[in-house]
């Protein structure tokens, strides 16, 4: 990866990261703009794993960062802690921070989740194989 777009997506993380952090719709839009097609967030590891496909050779860049500790060991895994906390992000609270909401989904039993923004959702991970999916506002899946 070069390292100027690496420079970039890390500069996104320390913004979604931060005490001010940007909302979801924000990060996503600027991740897309970058060229990452996925990113993966490890609770576990704290690490922050961006994919940038190239249509030209097939090959796949990856970049991944640190990203803070979020203090909180996982909790039993709590579907409707989760979704909670997803419906609590999605109004738009006041009182936002990306490391408030992290913090939600540990406690909701979240180790990891991936985001697949040309697909239009996330995938939220329990530590024992629970999975819940959330599709972006207005994405759902499609019907053949």
């Amino acid at each position: 990866m070069n390292p100027s777009l690496s420079q970039s997506i890390r500069a996104v993380w320390t913004q979604t990261h931060s005490p001010a952090s940007l909302d979801f719709p924000t990060t996503v839009s600027t991740l897309l703009a970058l060229g990452v097609s996925r990113y993966h967030i490890d609770y576990v590891t704290k690490t922050a794993t961006a994919y940038v496909p190239d249509a030209q050779t097939g090959k796949t860049d990856v970049d991944r960062a640190d990203i803070p500790s979020i203090n909180a060991s996982p909790g039993a895994w709590s579907k409707q802690g989760l979704v909670d906390a997803i419906r609590w992000v999605q109004s738009g609270p006041p009182d936002y921070s990306y490391t408030a909401f992290a913090k939600r989904c540990v406690e909701a039993g979240v180790t990891e989740y991936h985001a697949y923004l040309q697909g239009q959702k996330v995938v939220y991970l329990g530590e024992l194989g629970d999975v819940h999916v959330e599709w972006f506002p207005g994405a759902g899946p499609k019907d053949v």
